[in-house]
């Protein structure tokens, strides 16, 4: 009997390691780092025989379109005075990112499920030392407050909010906002996956 080969899911775990070996790559200074760590098995990951369904194997893509900005436009953001920017020193992953001057921000409105568990990931720096911004998720049981958090480093570093919708809610916004200081916050790689 011939052994079936195996496909690794790239579901919320796979994308959980994924972050973690491009957070190992950055700090480290280099992306061979990074390339060296997607060519290992991801332990513990879940594996499909080679004759499931495309579908069972594609699993978890980000609820939100280029949430990397890669096509050089907010696209289906709705910016509040921010703006993409191509310069290499601000962008993390690609070629765009997203510039927040002091009083500016953005936010993208995504349908959700009710009494479901999300994750969101964003990555995020500020220009200045001392200076912070948010990112965060809006209208999660209706609330505006409570799933946020503060970026304050200099490095690109990853946020991650792990939350459930409540029995009415059909959309969220996740958002990104600098309401203090005089230098910008950058963001870049946008991703909301429901949680399994």
């Amino acid at each position: 009997m011939k052994t079936p080969r195996t496909r690794f899911l790239s579901g919320a775990a796979r994308l959980d390691r994924m972050f973690l070996f491009l957070s190992a790559a950055k700090s480290r200074g280099g992306l061979l780092v990074f390339a060296l760590a997607c060519l290992l098995p991801l332990e513990g990951a879940t594996a499909l025989a080679a004759s499931e369904p495309e579908d069972k194997i594609m699993e978890d893509p980000s609820l939100l379109v280029d949430g990397g900005f890669e096509r050089g436009h907010m696209g289906r953001f709705t910016s509040y005075g921010a703006f993409v920017t191509s310069d290499p020193r601000e962008v993390s992953f690609g070629r765009f990112a997203v510039r927040l001057n002091p009083g500016t921000g953005l936010a993208y409105t995504v349908e959700v499920k009710p009494n479901t568990k999300y994750t969101f990931f964003a990555w995020g720096r500020v220009a200045r030392e001392g200076e912070w911004f948010r990112i965060g998720v809006n209208g999660v049981n209706g609330r505006n407050d409570g799933h946020n958090e503060g970026v304050s480093s200099t490095k690109y570093e990853l946020v991650r909010i792990d939350f459930t919708t409540g029995p009415d809610d059909r959309r969220i916004d996740v958002f990104a906002f600098k309401d203090q200081g005089s230098g910008p916050g950058l963001v870049d790689e946008f991703t909301l996956i429901e949680a399994r």
